[in-house]
């Protein structure tokens, strides 16, 4: 069975049910006398749970991953359990495959090794977080929906955080968790039990269990669309990408004070691309079509909208995404990531715009090489020169020379 992710429900009520508006004062102070006004705020029925009876259901498959560091001292996998069969879920075509009834967990744990050694950091009671910014250990993630742009495909929806899934239903429309708590046990033979109940955005208790081993899958390899289309090297120069759109990004990948370096966001466009970027924390926009090529630069924090002279090397991800943050300083120029990690583009790339936002033709993720910046004498505009390599196997080479 097929289930469109473009065609998401968003079946979870908010999580600001839970929160009790109070009636607000409000004080005005005139010269002669104070009046009080008092503004009645309608505020939602909170649903009496504890009569509430729950569901139980009795899970079969349990498939575990593992999505690394969630900061230096917690780890995050995910758990999922299924009344069947492991559903296949293919973010590249928006498809679920799969029958039964699903529950996904996000824990939070301490650090590990992320593998089969490392799991006896699951077992533990595991309680709702107080806020999403409070996340610790023995804390479970709430469920929410988020917009991803896939640079192939267009715009879609994802889910993450613990959340319920019938496999079933036409539509997907995942029930978002956001309290309720649940126990990992492992006996003395090395065997899981799961149990616990949990309350999604509808109030709806949702009672599981499960008894049996944990499959470990290897990290998501993005099936959909690889992450370059190119067969052959692609030569780019100023009569293909005639303008030159420079963004200062601050020390967005490293907040210290003062800072070391500073993030360039640089891209260079056909003539019937626009790009915008209102602040330095916000999504880029692109606007027409035309090819792109995308330069993340570090350089040095002083320099004042310009792009620095000198010959920067690439830097590479950690396998979980991340940046070894002794390689962040200026003249270094930040690999491409797989689009599939990120609901905005970071890294390196080059790609072709549709008018529809989609991308089309000829696009690769850009995984190693050098860039030189060069300015003539009594020009402020640069020289920029690079030969770059993509993700393919064999790589494929893209070679800038703008000037």
């Amino acid at each position: 069975m097929l289930i469109n992710v473009r065609k998401i429900v968003r079946a979870a009520a908010s999580a600001l049910l839970f929160f009790v508006i109070p009636s607000i004062l409000l004080s005005v102070q005139s010269c002669t006398e104070r009046e009080v006004i008092e503004n009645e705020i309608e505020v939602p029925t909170y649903p009496d749970l504890e009569g509430m009876k729950a569901d139980t259901l009795f899970m079969k498959s349990a498939v575990l991953e593992f999505y690394g560091a969630y900061s230096e001292t917690v780890d995050r996998w995910y758990l999922t359990l299924y009344t069947g069969f492991p559903a296949e879920y293919d973010l590249g075509t928006d498809t679920y495959t799969g029958h039964g009834q699903m529950v996904k967990l996000c824990l939070q744990t301490a650090i590990s090794s992320g593998k089969e050694d490392g799991w006896d950091v699951l077992v533990q009671h595991y309680t709702a977080p107080e806020s999403y910014s409070d996340l610790r250990i023995g804390q479970w993630e709430t469920g929410y929906d988020d917009e991803f742009d896939h640079p192939y495909y267009g715009t879609l929806w994802a889910s993450y955080g613990s959340y319920y899934l019938s496999l079933d239903s036409q539509e997907y429309a995942p029930y978002m968790f956001i309290d309720g708590d649940f126990t990992v046990a492992r006996d003395s033979a090395g065997q899981f039990t799961v149990e616990g109940m949990l309350v999604d955005g509808t109030f709806t208790k949702r009672r599981f269990v499960y008894k049996g081993d944990f499959t470990q899958i290897a990290d998501y390899e993005f099936p959909g669309a690889p992450d370059s289309s190119l067969e052959k090297d692609v030569t780019l120069t100023r009569a293909e990408l005639p303008k030159l759109w420079i963004f200062d990004r601050g020390d967005q990948y490293r907040y210290e004070n003062p800072p070391r370096f500073s993030n360039y966001r640089v891209y260079l466009t056909g003539d019937g691309v626009s790009v915008s970027m209102p602040s330095k924390t916000s999504k880029v926009g692109f606007e027409g079509e035309g090819p792109v090529m995308m330069l993340d630069l570090f350089v040095n924090p002083d320099s004042n909208g310009k792009i620095p002279a000198g010959v920067y090397n690439i830097v590479t991800r950690e396998p979980g995404g991340g940046i070894d943050g002794s390689q962040i300083w200026p003249f270094k120029i930040l690999e491409g990531f797989p689009h599939y990690y990120f609901s905005t583009l970071q890294g390196s790339w080059y790609f072709n715009l549709a008018s529809t936002g989609y991308w089309t033709g000829d696009y690769g993720r850009v995984t190693g090489g050098t860039l030189n910046v060069s300015y003539e004498a009594g020009s402020d505009e640069p020289v920029i020169k690079a030969e770059l390599i993509d993700c393919s196997n064999p790589a494929h080479k893209i070679i800038i020379d703008w000037k």
